[in-house]
């Protein structure tokens, strides 16, 4: 019953990433009109959704224990796999991809976890959309690696068996261009005029406005 729980979250953990992954690739086409309608809100989307995506992929490499805590990292987890074939196949893509994930260690340390000081006071701190897109294509190259190695199948798992969570973020995605561009273009709007108040940064808002 342990192995089945593990097992399942790890599916969960890597669905969920390649779900995040799902939203930059689908949202940040170059033939998307909408990123033009509302580019500052889907800039920091872009930002928030890497962001995020580095750190849960980075936690799953982490130490088995850090501090006294135990990690649901693949270090704690490969002991506790059952299926010796299984096992072996996530043994050899730990050890392969650990001294790569070094490179998003080193984006979460800086920029995440911490706040580097040459970073923050660089004269520029926009951050480069390519970078950013590059981070998000070496996480999801992880973990289809990781993916591949749990379902013990060699094939083209994107094209021939995505995850559930595919279809559910394709739908996703284009709710949220939809209503973020939606509330873009209306700021001025009256009807919207609820909504702005909180984006000025009015952050105490009367219940009963609403």
């Amino acid at each position: 019953m342990k192995n089945k729980i593990v097992i399942d979250t790890l599916y969960t953990e890597i669905c969920d990433c390649i779900q995040i992954h799902c939203y930059l690739t689908n949202f940040y086409k170059q033939d998307n009109k909408f990123l033009n309608e509302a580019k500052h809100f889907f800039y920091d989307l872009r930002i928030m959704l890497t962001d995020l995506l580095v750190l849960k992929v980075v936690r799953l490499f982490d130490p088995a224990d850090t501090g006294g805590r135990v990690n649901f990292s693949l270090k704690k987890i490969l002991p506790l796999i059952d299926n010796i074939n299984e096992k072996a196949k996530l043994d050899a893509v730990y050890v392969k991809l650990a001294p790569k994930v070094e490179k998003l260690k080193t984006y979460r340390n800086k920029e995440l976890a911490h706040f580097d000081y040459k970073i923050a006071t660089a004269t520029q701190r926009a951050k480069n959309l390519q970078e950013l897109e590059n981070v998000a294509v070496y996480c999801l190259d992880l973990l289809k690696k990781v993916y591949e190695a749990l379902r013990g199948n060699e094939i083209d798992w994107w094209d021939n068996d995505p995850p559930p969570s595919f279809w559910s973020s394709y739908n996703d995605v284009n709710n949220l261009l939809f209503y973020g561009t939606f509330l873009w273009k209306n700021r001025n709007n009256p009807d919207c005029a609820k909504i702005k108040h909180m984006a000025d940064g009015q952050n105490e808002v009367d219940d009963e406005s609403f």
